[in-house]
């Protein structure tokens, strides 16, 4: 018998994740005790909240499926002037794809991100919280005009987007 029809499948990296936000909200009556990379669709209603810090790049691909995410904080901490880039742990613009995708969101932080480029914000429409810091390579924002939820807005430090000013062009509220 497949216990795993019906299930949503997540990537190992991103399943290991919610596994450990699972282990902190729900009860033991709510988990469906599959383990590996399947989870009830309860499970992932579950997940409201995540903070993930020093994100390894692609890591969160499949973060679209989190249908009832609410609040996303990925930071990264860069210690030394001097690292390697592939050393650096980031988000890529493939997960930035996938995060523009989850409508439920409310709020949005983003900090040092080196490796995403553009931020689509098109569709996420219930955001109310936007945080954006220090992503150089950062260069362009749209759909900010979308957000009439947006109460609060924090930008600052994307020196490419600071650079070129796409971002004024992009929304008349900021």
């Amino acid at each position: 018998m497949d216990n795993t029809k019906g299930k949503i499948a997540l990537p190992e990296h991103l399943a290991k994740i919610v596994r450990k936000e699972l282990a902190s909200v729900a009860t033991k009556e709510q988990r469906s005790g599959l383990g590996g990379l399947f989870f009830s669709h309860e499970e992932i209603g579950l997940i409201t909240t995540l903070k993930i810090k020093n994100p390894e790049r692609n890591h969160l691909i499949g973060i679209s499926k989190l249908y009832n995410l609410q609040r996303l904080d990925i930071s990264s901490s860069i210690i030394g002037e001097y690292i390697k880039d592939s050393q650096v742990r980031t988000i890529t613009d493939e997960e930035i794809k996938e995060i523009s995708e989850i409508t439920s969101l409310k709020e949005l932080s983003l900090i040092k991100q080196k490796d995403i480029t553009y931020m689509p914000l098109d569709k996420l429409t219930n955001l109310e919280y936007l945080e954006i810091i220090d992503n150089n390579n950062l260069d362009t924002i749209t759909g900010l005009d979308k957000l009439d939820n947006l109460g609060s807005v924090t930008c600052w430090g994307n020196r490419s987007l600071m650079r070129d000013r796409r971002i004024e062009r992009s929304h008349k509220k900021i």
